[in-house]
């Protein structure tokens, strides 16, 4: 009622997320420990931590739109299109920066984007993407070939992609 939270019993290393349904009104702006951004930084939380975490939600958060095609023009379905950060350090299961999408009808959406330089990209059609086993060696992979896209708070982006072996 307040928007305060109490967390306890916090063991090893901890990424702090919202959780709950926003109904795509709100998502997470940044995760704060005292003036430092902490939202992508996995840490243990001392005692003396307690009431200098703030998590911040924002309902001005981005999106990106992309309209994927073959080598024909023809639209691509049942595909995966992966947007990562610029920063390989930020390659990782739980970043906020990390999404996928599956392409249908040749569209993809992504929503409650930060703020950042991303990569996009549609994986072959024998690539499945898996946030849990995250592959860095296939991002490097990837990176020379994508998409490169900057994205601004409260920025709604429209590209169009083209992908790799067709449909």
């Amino acid at each position: 009622e307040d928007l305060t939270f109490t967390l306890r019993n916090l063991a090893g290393e901890v990424l702090l997320r919202p959780s709950g349904n926003t109904s795509g009104t709100w998502s997470l702006k940044v995760v704060l420990l005292g003036s430092d951004d902490i939202t992508d930084v996995p840490g243990e939380f001392r005692p003396e931590d307690s009431g200098r975490v703030q998590i911040v939600l924002t309902s001005r958060w981005a999106q990106l739109t992309g309209k994927v095609v073959g080598e024909k023009g023809e639209p691509i379905n049942r595909r995966t299109a992966v947007l990562f950060p610029e920063d390989s350090a930020l390659w990782f299961a739980e970043s906020s920066r990390m999404r996928a999408a599956l392409i249908q009808e040749g569209t993809f959406v992504m929503r409650g984007l930060r703020p950042g330089k991303y990569y996009v990209v549609v994986l072959p059609p024998d690539v499945h993407w898996d946030f849990q086993q995250m592959d860095k060696a296939l991002l490097e992979k990837l990176a020379p070939d994508a998409t490169p896209v900057v994205i601004g708070e409260d920025d709604r982006r429209e590209i169009i992609l083209r992908a790799p072996g067709g449909g």
